[in-house]
């Protein structure tokens, strides 16, 4: 990332996703949410001292069907959100079986 924002002179680095870029292989010893934390400060730190605009996609947790999602729907817990300048979640709320309307919320 610092190499790319150096060299090409990128202000917007876009991770997608969260999870694939952490991996799914874990051992028992291994705390999720430690690691997710530790990125979660990297990330803000790096785009603190570059002066370059994060955003990090970050797939919810599973929620009861037709339940929308909120703030606690991120997967990783309160500091995702908290780390975030802005935090914009998007679904998809059925309506009926054949008709959903598209819903964007944005939390700053």
């Amino acid at each position: 990332l610092e190499h790319g924002v150096y060299m090409h002179d990128i202000n917007h680095v876009i991770i997608d996703n969260l999870q694939f870029m952490m991996g799914s292989a874990y051992s028992p010893s291994e705390d999720r949410y430690a690691k997710q934390d530790m990125i979660f400060g990297l990330l803000r730190a790096f785009a603190t001292e570059k002066n370059c605009h994060v955003t990090l996609v970050i797939h919810p947790r599973k929620e009861r069907f037709g339940e929308p999602l909120s703030i606690q729907s991120i997967f990783g817990g309160v500091r995702a959100s908290q780390e975030a300048d802005n935090v914009l979640i998007l679904q998809e709320r059925k309506i009926t079986p054949t008709k959903s309307k598209k819903h964007i919320e944005v939390r700053y």
